[in-house]
């Protein structure tokens, strides 16, 4: 069964990152990873491109939300706030643990590794880097 990875903001605002993932998840062994997405997530990365591009129109921030939301194996919209998670550092990124666990199995990607010694204790349950 192909690992099924959940990409956070991190990575998919920089276009570098996003086009590598993207692209891997689309070229050679099918199989290899599924990439997946929340609302959130996507909500994120595109304030994070807005901030970084102002001059950028709305219809080209649309055709960007729109071709990493289609480029993706699907997404996730039934999980809980994530806030529960009091062992992530960061209570901003809590719901995509949240969204992780409710997708089973998801492995997490980030650049970041900023975790609690707790968090990755549990790494045995979900790994939160690759």
């Amino acid at each position: 069964m192909p690992t099924r990875v959940l990409p956070d903001a991190n990575v998919l605002h920089a276009r570098t990152l996003r086009d590598w993932l993207l692209l891997l998840k689309d070229t050679g062994n099918a199989s290899m990873f599924h990439v997946f997405y929340t609302e959130d997530i996507l909500a994120e990365t595109i304030q994070s491109i807005r901030r970084r591009n102002s001059g950028l129109s709305g219809t080209e921030i649309t055709k960007i939300r729109d071709a990493i939301a289609g480029t993706m194996d699907g997404r996730i919209d039934d999980y809980p706030s994530g806030q529960d998670a009091v062992a992530l550092t960061d209570p901003f990124d809590r719901h995509i643990h949240a969204a992780a666990v409710a997708g089973s199995s998801i492995t997490r990607s980030t650049p970041r590794t900023n975790y609690s010694r707790a968090s990755m204790i549990r790494r045995r349950e979900i790994a939160f880097d690759i």
